[in-house]
């Protein structure tokens, strides 16, 4: 992520971040939030979201999500790689994940999709799982 984001800079204050895991066909909501939008009043601009476990804000309406502690950040030029812990995880719906792809974009590499699987268990007893696609 860009260091002179707000985002960074709130990662790096709280120690925490949510991942909200797009599925296929919601493409218009990724595109979305190329630029930052603030949580205000339950809501990422038109989208409604929810907190859990770090109360970090994740989108409402996607198939996937998780949440972590940041463990690491390893800074290169003017971007940084947060790396974090999983703190909880879960899958609403056994979709494949948005790929560069289907959005029209190439950020280089295998471009293989994932189909999200419920089942499998962690220790928050949410259950998640991900199976790369055999397609």
């Amino acid at each position: 992520m860009k260091q002179d984001a707000g985002t960074y800079d709130l990662r790096k204050e709280t120690g925490k971040f949510a991942v909200s895991v797009l599925g296929t066909g919601q493409k218009d909501l990724a595109f979305a939030f190329l630029r930052h939008v603030e949580p205000d009043d339950g809501k990422f601009g038109d989208y409604t979201c929810e907190t859990k476990t770090t109360r970090a804000p994740l989108i409402a309406d996607v198939p996937a999500w998780f949440e972590c502690e940041v463990v690491n950040s390893v800074k290169e030029r003017d971007h940084a790689i947060v790396i974090g812990r999983v703190v909880e995880a879960g899958v609403r719906d056994g979709v494949y994940v948005l790929t560069p792809k289907e959005c029209g974009v190439n950020y280089g590499g295998g471009g293989s999709s994932l189909r999200l699987v419920p089942g499998g268990s962690d220790t928050s007893g949410v259950s998640s799982r991900a199976r790369p696609s055999r397609n």
